[in-house]
């Protein structure tokens, strides 16, 4: 038979339908193109599994024993592949016509590329963020002065408004939720950093490859729906997401950053996190109806990550 044109590797952890209708996409859109789907999953405790060698029995099936982390289960899973192109999927994506083939094609065509990402969009087709900047001190500082907030608010607008992002741009890291890569590169990059559990490990993938000289490239030609948050098992809470995703960030910079930048980041982002509670507490107090439920979300959100951010002593070793 002739070698698949990527090896599609899909972590899934208790995420029984978004892990289907990942799958599903996948045959939906990719035509006569070749792929081979393998999915690895941390121990679900749900049906996933079953559901997937009743539905689609081709789909290769590699199940731990534990919940390994989405770092350690992406290496397994690529280890298991044949291709030469690679592309590593969150569950919960639902991919477009010509998503994957587009990435697979800017890679064959630019050997200079580590690793590519799609533009991501909500379930109702507006603008998602697919890329951003490391941690450390530019980005503690950008978010300390609400450059970050206001440069994603613009992008957002902008996006549907003045159909800006449309042509490839190289990065800093490309949100790991699609991350299309060349194979042998991920090899002698090392693959996934397993320290990462989960949050932060394509930052740092991305982050090697750059000092390898390679490019990380934002490819807009292709377009996925990322139902953000919906891979992650129903009953970790939004605490213990924040938590894990500061963690990872930390853990980044102790890998990457020397101590005084590491410090700096911790501080600028308690002091951004504290100003955007009192922030949303105001815009709480002058709203009403269904617009002041979105203020109340927002204060549990800032008030959750300062009282996270808070509790980090020194530089977090």
């Amino acid at each position: 038979m002739p070698t698949p044109a990527a090896d599609i590797i899909i972590i899934s952890y208790n995420s029984a339908r978004t892990t289907l209708d990942c799958i599903k996409s996948i045959h939906d859109t990719a035509g006569s193109d070749l792929f081979n789907i393998i999915v690895v999953d941390n121990n679900s405790a749900d049906n996933t599994i079953e559901l997937i060698r009743t539905e689609y029995p081709e789909t290769q099936i590699i199940k731990n024993q534990s919940n390994l982390g989405y770092a350690a289960a992406v290496n397994i899973g690529v280890k298991h592949s044949q291709s030469e192109y690679l592309i590593i999927s969150n569950s919960d994506v639902v991919y477009h016509k010509g998503s994957i083939i587009n990435l697979v094609n800017y890679l064959k065509s630019n050997p200079d590329v580590g690793a590519a990402g799609p533009q991501q969009v909500y379930a109702d087709g507006s603008w998602e963020y697919s890329f951003g900047s490391l941690p450390g001190l530019m980005l503690g500082l950008k978010d300390l002065f609400f450059i970050s907030s206001l440069q994603r608010a613009l992008r957002k607008l902008a996006w549907a408004q003045f159909k800006i992002d449309r042509w490839p741009r190289e990065v800093a890291y490309i949100d790991g939720a699609v991350m299309a890569v060349h194979k042998a590169e991920f090899d002698k990059s090392g693959g996934f950093d397993e320290d990462f559990f989960f949050y932060s490990e394509e930052a740092d993938f991305c982050h090697r490859l750059r000092k390898r000289n390679l490019k990380v490239v934002f490819n807009p030609a292709s377009t996925v729906t990322h139902l953000r948050g919906k891979s992650i098992d129903s009953s970790t809470s939004l605490h213990t997401s924040t938590s894990m995703m500061i963690k990872g960030q930390l853990l980044f910079c102790q890998k990457h950053r020397t101590d005084f930048e590491t410090s700096s980041f911790i501080l600028f982002e308690k002091f951004h996190n504290f100003a955007m509670l009192i922030l949303w507490e105001m815009m709480k107090t002058i709203s009403f109806g269904p617009r002041r439920r979105i203020m109340e979300k927002n204060v549990h959100f800032f008030r959750m990550r300062y009282e996270t951010w808070k509790k980090i002593r020194g530089i977090g070793r």
